[in-house]
């Protein structure tokens, strides 16, 4: 399956922490289903399978029917450096169905309770950002979206930078631009109390100073 997508600016990526709008420049697609076999719902999405505590809603690759396979929210994903997902208007979809899509390293997805269906390539399994519990970490590895107080803690981090670097720091995994607190291209970035979100991109890692 051949997918399409354009880097787009860091402002219109985090303006819509879901992700939405990369969607420009894409020819027609067709997205196939990895949860469904011969035209019926398979039980794998809706059994609740764990890794420790973790509860995974969607285990991997494939494309879910939403109410049926996965429930509408925000999920996050293990991620992965080719991860792209796309929220469906039907299951048989073509372009002109497609929602929003996205192809960023982690992605924190909401799946709203109009989506018909949910495509997901390369990112791993998603869990509910609810009862994610995630592993507080002294260094932030990549890109991504990180979970303030579950991926990493409030406090001063400076980035190893690359070529170029983006980050923002977010209030809310929402769509509306008041949602971002703060971005830069330094690499350096104080994320703060009431933060619920960093994303960076091109950054490299990040490690803690203070």
């Amino acid at each position: 399956m051949q997918h399409c997508f354009m880097k787009a600016p860091l402002s219109a990526v985090l303006a819509t922490v879901v992700l939405s709008a990369l969607l420009a420049g894409c020819a027609d697609k067709t997205v196939e289903g990895g949860g469904y076999a011969g035209g019926a719902p398979t039980d794998v999405a809706t059994a609740t399978e764990s890794a420790g505590e973790v509860e995974v809603a969607i285990p991997g690759d494939g494309t879910w029917r939403v109410g049926t396979d996965v429930e509408p929210g925000f999920y996050v994903a293990e991620g992965g450096e080719d991860c792209r997902w796309s929220r469906l208007g039907r299951m048989d979809v073509d372009y002109d169905d497609v929602i929003a899509r996205g192809f960023v390293a982690r992605p924190v997805v909401e799946i709203m309770d109009g989506d018909g269906g949910f495509h997901t390539d390369g990112c791993g399994a998603w869990t509910p950002l609810e009862s994610y519990a995630g592993t507080v970490l002294e260094e932030v590895p990549g890109d991504g979206i990180w979970i303030v107080g579950a991926d990493l803690e409030p406090g001063t981090y400076v980035a190893e930078g690359g070529d170029w670097c983006l980050w923002q720091r977010l209030l809310a995994f929402t769509p509306e631009h008041d949602s971002i607190i703060k971005g830069g291209s330094s690499r350096r970035a104080t994320i703060g109390p009431d933060d619920v979100g960093f994303y960076t991109e091109g950054c490299g890692s990040w490690t803690r100073t203070g």
